[in-house]
């Protein structure tokens, strides 16, 4: 890749597994893959039989006798992977810095070093599973538009879902074996990065609409030119902070009769004159083009291929990135939306977040790919996380329970930074008018530029998913599949 600063062969971690595990193998392989490229390392796989020397890492029982002097060991509780979906964590745990879910029947205790050797009392892979895979997803509440409620939940309940802690994780195991000598492959970013994004959902003001929203704003209202047409701010916004903006435009016309009936897609034509012309501007400015699917896409999804063809014709350029209007992937089988993504040719999704609250929703701030548990195999689709969306510091602090948005949207930040992951911010265009939406674009304009930590470079989603997966690619060049049959 152009401009890769990693001159440097990654370290190959060897990695032994309990032959028990056998049955849960591409469970297993998923969570430490997923992991281990978050940390940036090549891996090596074998069984583990009796003595099994020069392992980094076991995952399994017996660790003295399966893998005497392992650099990490990782015991599994015994369960079965399949029963993940039933179960929820039963306290939180926090040790120097460290947290992590404790689930029933498991021990407590801290992880602790050990004659150079980390070893863990809980199953962190079982936990990363439970998580990544979203096995939880399906008993939470919904809302009228299918967004997830964590209200009575283990994540809800004890905050989890407001820190990347998988990726932290990641992030410990890297500490660890690089003070052993064992270096890791960097992403071409750096340390961290940064998105900033918009969906363009209602660009343009329907001036009756907002005259019931907001009668005392009448005189903006009606003032001459378009206050929601926010376009050249937010490039200019994002210019400022070194990078480009990546806008995700609808291809499905709405209506107004269709929002009042449930069906709330935008009302504007990608395909006119003035949409054209936007577009053709903003690819000038350097500006990523994505698709915003329709409300009912995940409903309906031949929608995918054909959405992105409608304003890929209105754009004039093939695009690579979506993200779904009211975050709505399929409720029950969020999965199965992303598979679709996948078939009609998206190389990204950015879709997995919460409607109520900031924060990350399956635990981690990196590119990954889904698990599709029927399949029981990855999504070949690449999820590139958001971090929060601007009514997340605005309207929906009552839900959230934050006080001092400032605080958190900077500790959101300075966990990316710690774990060298992407902070991408969700922000609709119409945002950036301070008249209207005075906690939206002006506050982040605002906040960003001094709370952003030093290090965390720009770049644009498809940016950010193109360097993943070139930094993915060339790890899986240095790994290696396993070479004894399990029992």
């Amino acid at each position: 890749m152009a401009g890769d600063s990693n001159s440097q062969q990654p370290a190959r971690l060897r990695i032994g597994l309990d032959p028990a595990l056998a049955a849960w193998l591409a469970e297993v392989q998923y969570t430490l893959d997923t992991l281990l490229e978050t940390a940036g390392y090549a891996r090596e796989w074998l069984w583990a039989e009796p003595g099994t020397a020069g392992l980094d890492l076991y995952y399994g029982n017996e660790p003295d006798t399966r893998a005497p002097g392992a650099r990490v060991v990782l015991p599994w509780s015994g369960r079965g992977f399949e029963s993940l979906g039933k179960l929820q964590p039963t306290e939180l745990r926090c040790h120097d810095t460290f947290v992590w879910p404790v689930f029933s029947g498991e021990s407590s205790q801290p992880p602790i070093r050990e004659a150079g050797s980390l070893r863990f009392a809980s199953d962190l892979v079982f936990a990363a599973f439970w998580w990544l895979s979203g096995a939880h997803e399906p008993h939470y509440g919904r809302d009228r538009v299918d967004n997830l409620s964590l209200a009575g939940s283990f994540l809800g309940e004890s905050g989890l879902q407001g820190k990347p802690w998988i990726s932290l994780w990641a992030a410990r195991l890297r500490e660890h074996f690089r003070a052993q000598g064992l270096e890791p492959r960097v992403p071409e970013w750096g340390e961290s990065t940064l998105a900033i994004s918009h969906d363009v959902d209602y660009p343009e003001i329907v001036r009756l609409v907002e005259l019931l929203r907001r009668p005392a704003d009448a005189r903006a209202i009606f003032a001459a030119g378009d206050p929601f047409w926010c376009f050249d701010a937010w490039a200019d916004f994002a210019e400022s902070l070194g990078t480009r903006s990546a806008f995700y435009f609808m291809a499905r016309q709405g209506s107004l009769l269709r929002y009042l009936t449930g069906d709330p897609d935008a009302f504007y034509d990608v395909a006119s004159p003035r949409f054209r012309s936007l577009l053709a501007t903003l690819r000038e400015r350097g500006c990523e083009i994505g698709l915003h699917a329709s409300f009912r896409s995940s409903e309906k999804t031949e929608r995918y291929a054909i959405e992105k063809r409608r304003v890929e014709e209105a754009a004039g350029a093939e695009i690579t990135g979506n993200r779904q209007h009211y975050w709505r992937l399929d409720p029950e089988k969020p999965h199965e939306s992303l598979a679709h993504l996948a078939d009609a040719g998206f190389g990204y999704d950015s879709s997995l977040g919460f409607e109520r609250m900031p924060g990350f929703r399956r635990g981690i701030c990196h590119p990954y790919k889904p698990w599709h548990p029927e399949r029981r195999a990855v999504i070949d689709l690449l999820e590139v996380p958001p971090a929060w969306m601007d009514d997340h510091y605005d309207g929906r602090l009552a839900d959230s329970g934050i006080s001092d948005p400032e605080a958190h949207a900077g500790g959101l930040l300075a966990d990316v930074a710690a774990s060298g992951g992407v902070a991408v911010v969700d922000y609709h265009v119409r945002g950036m008018n301070e008249r209207f939406f005075p906690r939206w674009g002006a506050w982040l304009a605002r906040f960003l530029p001094g709370a952003r930590p030093s290090g965390m470079v720009g770049r644009t989603p498809a940016e950010i998913a193109s360097g993943w997966l070139h930094h993915v690619a060339c790890l899986e060049v240095e790994s290696r599949g396993l070479s004894q049959g399990g029992s």
